[in-house]
């Protein structure tokens, strides 16, 4: 009874002293700072007036202070989240709050005085946003290279036009991105070159210009999709080409499993397979006539395929770069085999295999085989009955059997690349080869 008396007691005197029995600190949260800002924010607490403050956990942003009064001031010098905790004290009473303050770093990225283009990065996101054309770059002056690797989040705003030459190189850890918008009109050189954790890219009907390596060693871009109404782009199968599909620009690095180039390409760009790990097979059809350098930048490919009778011509070093050219097979035209063996870098393969590119004996039968390249199906006629049709793989094995077949085949399972068809009818077995795109 005594100790209860004597609680009541000191409570009333601390009430007439305008001093709460408790201290409370009643900021819910810190306003945000950018760097170069000045920043002034006071801490509060009910209970008691004169109470000392300090941080007891944890460290403010760079370049900012706590007073004992609980003013928090200064500039921030540096981009990031700071998290902390603050404790008032009032005599034997106190109090302790967790804070955080997210400082942001904003430039002025605009390519000309015409141009409202500015770059925030704020809590792992950086965000492009205002109208115009944003700088072009070299590889390493863009002003957010020191934190690259800290940027998990990028957004474009609607109303950029151009994004920069090397705008994100070696933003190795972007795994969220809003995508290109349609006010963007062209891509510059290398902008988005090794950003490693990026999945997918969507080019919008209004790019008309996308510079080179734009999308250069992204190890796990899976797809580059273009829009449709692009006039000057298309993709196939999320490969990047021109419009008319002769150019083979940009194969997603991330792509796995086979794949057999369209029989429109005629050029493979420099660069254009770069840092891929996950191609296993390849298909060059006889129509490309040029490959740049390391455009064929692959190291785990099993077998390339080349149907041209005359080694294409390669336009610099290094185009089978991290190719394992013991290991991996170079199938050519059977005719061809010595003009590989005597080609430029070619002839660094010591498996080359010929192999027939043709249809053998196909014409002495009358039958067509339609269409060829193929993507899901084909069709066969001949003047005799079909008895049965066998599909062969690269190494030999067979991979489809059809004993009813009846002019179509579906062979949408079956992975891209170059297969052999075996036609059997009264007058014998006829053989084409077929590209499965």
């Amino acid at each position: 009874m005594k100790s209860k008396i004597f609680s009541i007691v000191i409570t009333l005197l601390l009430s007439v002293m305008g001093i709460s029995a408790q201290i409370t600190i009643t900021a819910a949260s810190l306003p945000d700072g950018t760097v170069g800002v000045s920043y002034y924010q006071t801490l509060t607490a009910t209970g008691a007036s004169g109470v000392s403050w300090s941080i007891s956990a944890g460290t403010l942003p760079d370049g900012l202070n706590l007073t004992t009064t609980g003013i928090i001031f200064g500039t921030p010098t540096t981009a990031g989240t700071s998290n902390f905790t603050v404790r008032a004290v009032y005599g034997a009473f106190n109090d302790s709050k967790s804070f955080s303050i997210t400082v942001a770093q904003t430039w002025d990225i605009s390519a000309t005085a015409a141009d409202n283009v500015t770059a925030t990065f704020s809590g792992g996101t950086l965000t492009i946003s205002g109208t115009g054309n944003m700088q072009n770059y070299s590889a390493t002056n863009v002003q957010w290279y020191s934190v690259a690797n800290s940027i998990s989040s990028l957004v474009i705003d609607s109303g950029i036009t151009n994004i920069g030459s090397y705008a994100f190189y070696t933003c190795s850890n972007i795994t969220v991105f809003s995508g290109i918008p349609s006010t963007v009109t062209s891509i510059g050189d290398g902008a988005f070159s090794f950003c490693y954790a990026l999945t997918s890219i969507t080019i919008p009907n209004s790019v008309t210009s996308i510079g080179s390596d734009a999308f250069k060693g992204c190890s796990a871009l899976t797809a580059i999709n273009v829009d449709a109404a692009n006039l000057n782009y298309s993709s196939d199968d999320g490969v990047l080409y021109n419009k008319n599909k002769t150019t083979l620009m940009c194969y997603p690095a991330g792509k796995s499993g086979a794949y057999a180039i369209p029989n429109s390409v005629t050029s493979i760009v420099s660069n254009a397979i770069y840092n891929c790990g996950v191609l296993t097979s390849l298909t060059i059809p006889a129509s490309v006539t040029s490959i740049g350098s390391y455009a064929l930048y692959c190291y785990n490919l099993t077998s390339i395929t080349c149907l041209n009778s005359n080694p294409p011509a390669l336009g610099g070093s290094g185009v089978f770069f991290g190719v394992d050219k013991n290991n991996c097979v170079l199938n050519v035209p059977s005719g061809s085999v010595s003009l590989y063996q005597s080609a430029d870098q070619w002839r660094d393969f010591t498996q080359i295999k010929g192999v027939s590119t043709g249809i053998e004996n196909i014409e002495l039968q009358n039958i067509k085989l339609y269409p060829n390249p193929v993507k899901d199906y084909f069709f066969i006629t001949a003047e005799s009955p079909i008895n049965k049709l066998e599909i062969y793989g690269q190494d030999g094995k067979m991979v489809i059997q059809e004993n009813n077949f009846a002019e179509k085949m579906d062979v949408s399972s079956l992975a891209k690349g170059l297969y052999v068809v075996k036609v059997y009818t009264v007058q014998g077995i006829a053989t084409v080869k077929i590209i499965k795109n």
